[in-house]
């Protein structure tokens, strides 16, 4: 069984580098810079102040670097241990040493420095990457160019590959398909939503035997759930990413020509999405439904643009798919109307306070009409929600969460949040406060609670008011 946070020696959860000279949280797998170890201690671990004394005497024996000159320190050793290791991009123009782990940020890459588009194999090649720190301080660093050994080739390139496959010289065994997929179908399959066990187990998969893009979702779920399970061994969110790259180009040729064939393969695989990336955003810093490197118009990230635009997508499959064996994941999400509902107390609190800041809308800052209109529709589409969330009770589940209010707001709102306009944040902070309910989950877990404190950071000081009541909410227990 895994020990709290707070019941681990400071040894235990913090780990000095003394080749770096910094310390890395062994949970959360980045280094802290030294002025923040306290406040990540209590916010992101709820360690109380008096527990926190052992922890902030540990890390007072070690002399620290700061961020920026860790980042310039000469690379002596790669991997660097406790950090997680992605499979990422290096361009390869020259002497340009531009690294990231996604294709379009790449491409936009390419785009603005380079001046033209670029391409796979040609203008970047697939590196292993780690970064020390997280937000502002991000840099991505890699190892020494070295030769694959046996079959390391295959596993970058996502071809198939043997059993298990050892990367050189840093220990990793990596998983082969057929263990994924029997983690899938032993473990992960009753993770997902309850009451849909047996269609996760036996029906997708099955359908999956004939669809590539379904298959590769399914190995990258499963290895996204042994990276929670096993958070210290990277080489399953390596094998994570991985399979998630190959599905997404092969799933956008799919829903490019929809059929009866490969139409219930893309429902099954839009569902997903949704555990694959709601998993993925606890290593990630984007604000859940919007990423602005996104392919996606307005900047909606890939599992809510096709969540929003799947009736239009399967509209004509209807039936099909209403009488298919994925029938069950054709649920309709009607939202009530809160002028009808009687609320308990502690949610009225709640939702007179979300009131009142949509009225403050009116007060103080310029607004034109088309953004009160956009704000005032996501926060009174977000009161509905949390009054649905109540009727369903323990029924209540991540299908609802996400084709409720995030399938609701305009584009205006999602513009607006790109944006990070900050009602548009705090609004976002409510719906972190809704899926507190869904936190048995380990693909949404207390990534909520961390998305509230990075909206926090991104505020000035007279919004934090809203974000603290939120998460005085979260403890207690709303």
């Amino acid at each position: 069984m895994t020990q709290e946070p707070s019941a681990l020696h400071p040894e235990e959860l913090l780990v000095y580098d003394d080749e770096y000279q910094v310390i890395i949280c062994q949970q959360c797998q980045y280094a802290l810079r030294g002025t923040a170890i306290d406040r990540h201690l209590k916010e992101v671990h709820k360690i109380l102040r008096s527990s926190r004394r052992p922890y902030m005497a540990y890390v007072s024996k070690f002399p620290l670097l700061e961020p920026e000159e860790v980042i310039n320190k000469p690379l002596n050793d790669f991997p660097v241990p406790f950090l997680p290791v992605f499979d990422g991009l290096k361009c390869m123009d020259g002497s340009c040493s531009y690294l990231c782990i996604s294709v379009k940020r790449m491409q936009k890459h390419w785009l603005s420095e380079h001046g033209r588009h670029g391409y796979d194999n040609k203008d970047w090649q697939h590196a292993l990457l780690q970064t020390f720190f997280r937000g502002n301080s991000l840099r991505y660093f890699t190892g020494p160019s070295k030769e694959p050994v046996c079959g390391e080739s295959q596993v970058m390139k996502g071809c198939r590959s043997p059993r298990i496959i050892k990367m050189p010289d840093n220990g990793y065994l990596f998983p082969s398909k057929d263990e994924l997929l029997d983690h899938f179908q032993t473990s992960t399959f009753s993770t997902i939503v309850k009451g849909e066990e047996d269609l996760w187990r036996h029906a997708v998969p099955e359908i999956a035997t004939s669809h590539q893009f379904l298959m590769h979702a399914i190995l990258a779920c499963s290895a996204l759930h042994l990276a929670a399970k096993h958070p210290l061994q990277q080489q399953y969110l390596i094998c994570a990413f991985k399979y998630q790259s190959i599905a997404m180009p092969l799933f956008r040729d799919a829903v490019a020509k929809v059929t009866e064939d490969n139409c219930h393969a893309i429902l099954g695989f839009m569902h997903l999405l949704v555990v694959y990336s709601f998993g993925a955003e606890r290593h990630e810093d984007s604000l859940l439904l919007i990423d602005t490197s996104s392919p996606e118009p307005d900047f909606l990230l890939s599992w809510l643009y096709f969540r929003r635009n799947g009736c239009t997508l399967l509209g004509n499959y209807k039936e099909l798919i209403s009488s298919g064996p994925l029938k069950q994941l054709c649920r309709c999400s009607h939202l009530p109307d809160i002028t009808t509902e009687k609320l308990p107390q502690t949610l009225d609190v709640l939702l007179v306070a979300l009131e009142d800041l949509l009225e403050s809308l009116h007060k103080g800052d310029e607004l034109s009409m088309e953004d009160c209109q956009a704000f005032e529709q996501a926060g009174h589409q977000l009161l509905r929600s949390f009054v649905r969330a109540g009727n369903l009770g323990s029924d209540f589940n991540p299908w609802d969460a996400v084709c409720g209010w995030p399938m609701l707001v305009s584009l205006q709102y999602t513009r607006l949040l790109a944006q990070q306009h900050p009602v548009a944040l705090i609004l976002l902070g409510y719906y972190c406060l809704l899926l507190k309910k869904l936190q048995g989950y380990w693909f949404i877990g207390t990534y909520p609670l961390r998305l509230l404190y990075l909206i926090k950071g991104g505020l000035e000081q007279r919004w934090h008011c809203y974000i603290d009541a939120l998460i005085s909410r979260w403890e207690e227990g709303l």
